[in-house]
């Protein structure tokens, strides 16, 4: 699932992911994390699906987010959910459109 158009290095991301599954508190390390980030300024993949630029297969969009399937799943069922505002990193993604992508992961219906 793709959050905000960000990426971690493998490592980082690994470091963080169990870091958040232990519940440890990350937010003194923010500034750290946001240096981890790739940051996808040029050409964002993301954006050009969005605007009908690049194929993917949509299995919902609405005016806030798109989902649609990864064209290299590594599951049986693998979604991205993307917001349809761009954000060059984890950090400048406001806490409300974590709230609502959340929100779209917890009612989307289960397989």
């Amino acid at each position: 699932m793709a959050f905000s158009r960000f990426f971690l290095r493998p490592m980082a991301g690994t470091a963080v992911r169990r870091a958040l599954e232990k519940g440890i508190d990350l937010s003194p390390l923010f500034p750290q994390i946001a240096a981890l980030c790739v940051r996808v300024t040029m050409n964002c993949i993301f954006c050009d699906i969005i605007h009908g630029k690049a194929p993917a297969k949509t299995v919902f969009e609405n005016d806030r987010v798109i989902i649609f399937r990864d064209h290299r799943p590594q599951a049986p069922i693998h979604l991205l959910i993307c917001p349809k505002t761009h954000y060059a990193t984890f950090l400048e993604t406001p806490a409300e459109e974590f709230n609502y992508l959340l929100k779209v992961c917890l009612v989307w219906p289960k397989p």
